[in-house]
């Protein structure tokens, strides 16, 4: 009999698709600088996303997390932040370690770190957070290359050993980050 022979192939997917709850006091806030080679340094600027992100550019990519006003004195521990990223969009590592000078949008300038450390995901690039106690920020280099227009889920921060407790930027699963790429 034929039937009992066939292999069958089995898929495992750990995302959810119920509808998931902002349970970590946690906030989230990103940010995408444009970023600009200047002589022997780059020059990370605030840029206006409505206008859209070009393909032929590379972007700083900021995630800030920080425990909420009131869990100042909360830890959290082995957590991942989950930043989502449009079909095309990869993180750049080829630049190395390179000086930036953030120019912020009252005109000041301040030197920044580019983190290095990250893993790629499936459509997004994920930070492993050892412990969060204070306000932290990570910076990529990200480029895009699909043009189009994109709704992305929001970054969101989950404990790596109590999964189904999450925190969203804006706090809100929902919510979409919608993105034009030119």
């Amino acid at each position: 009999d034929n039937k009992h022979n066939e292999e069958t192939e089995f898929r495992l997917y750990y995302d959810t698709y119920k509808k998931d709850e902002h349970k970590l006091k946690v906030k989230i806030t990103r940010n995408i600088y444009s970023l600009e080679k200047k002589e022997n340094r780059y020059i990370s600027s605030v840029i206006d996303l409505e206008s859209g992100i070009n393909t032929e550019e590379k972007y700083v990519d900021e995630i800030i997390i920080e425990p909420e006003n009131n869990y100042s004195k909360v830890r959290f521990d082995y957590g991942m932040i989950e930043v989502p990223l449009p079909p095309g969009a990869s993180v750049q590592s080829d630049l190395g370690k390179i000086e930036v000078v953030k120019v912020t949008e009252s005109g000041s300038d301040e030197s920044i770190e580019i983190d290095q450390e990250s893993r790629l995901g499936s459509l997004s690039y994920k930070i492993p957070i050892k412990e969060l106690v204070n306000k932290r920020t990570f910076r990529h280099i990200i480029q895009f290359s699909a043009k189009g227009k994109y709704k992305l889920p929001m970054t969101r921060f989950f404990e790596m050993y109590a999964p189904d407790k999450k925190a969203y930027k804006g706090k809100n699963n929902n919510a979409v980050w919608d993105l034009n790429v030119n």
